[in-house]
């Protein structure tokens, strides 16, 4: 009788520890997942809140508009942060400095996509993009009245900018698993 309840708590404890295993590591890849996207929109936050500081403007904007403005990371934004020395358009940033250091985008061999770093080798596949190969979303105080409307619940938050990803369902507008810039 003692072998067998001995048998059964082995057999309680072996699952218990597989499913531990099992869940714990599932949890840590999405905790990672998030903090990885986390990550880079920090950076991209501050290269965006640095060129300002040092050309007077946000990149790609001539002026202050009168409303926010929404970009995306693609080519066009990433080539004015992270100029590349061989390119023309390093002309772009008045100081010709880079902004932006990240690592390279890694293409995924299933799809083909861009993922989770920066790419400047094409101007059509290229920008900076999150660990599922989405472009982040930027909005920027246009006015300069140093608010910006959330995209989450259109709240005016006191911010010059606001950055957020797709989040591992891929959607920017479900906002469970979205990572941002803001609380």
């Amino acid at each position: 009788m003692k072998s067998n309840k001995t048998g059964v708590f082995v057999a309680l404890l072996l699952l218990w520890f597989a499913g531990l295993v099992f869940f714990g590591t599932k949890l840590t890849l999405v905790f990672f997942d998030r903090r990885s996207d986390q990550n880079t929109m920090m950076n991209l936050y501050d290269s965006i809140t640095t060129y300002h500081a040092e050309n007077k403007r946000y990149p790609g904007l001539a002026d202050h508009q009168a409303n926010d403005i929404d970009l995306q990371s693609d080519y066009s934004l990433m080539v004015l942060l992270c100029p590349p020395p061989e390119k023309e358009s390093q002309k772009a940033s008045p100081t010709k400095s880079s902004f932006f250091a990240g690592k390279p985008a890694v293409k995924d061999p299933k799809t083909g996509e861009w993922q989770g770093g920066l790419q400047l080798d094409a101007p059509e596949t290229g920008g900076l993009f999150d660990k599922r190969g989405n472009p982040f979303r930027i909005r920027l105080d246009g006015s300069g009245d140093g608010m910006v409307y959330s995209p989450l619940n259109n709240q005016h938050l006191p911010a010059p900018l606001l950055i957020w990803s797709a989040g591992r369902d891929g959607k920017f507008e479900t906002w469970a698993d979205n990572a941002r810039s803001w609380k």
